[in-house]
């Protein structure tokens, strides 16, 4: 099973709703993980470096 392409480039903005605002500062890395079915490791997904995190206003309650 091939890994599809990281949706995050070097540079991009990215927002979270509980983390807030910060940009892609490195090289995405795959990672991979057991499949008891297939008995081998499958694509499970990406991990970016982010800097510059903003923190998001959360309502108060």
């Amino acid at each position: 099973m091939e890994q599809e392409e990281c949706p995050f480039k070097w540079g991009d903005r990215v927002t979270h709703k509980l983390f807030g605002f910060a940009t892609v500062n490195g090289e995405p890395t795959a990672i991979v993980g057991p499949d008891a079915t297939l008995r081998r490791t499958v694509p499970r997904g990406w991990t970016v470096r982010l800097s510059g995190m903003i923190r998001a206003r959360r309502p108060l309650v």
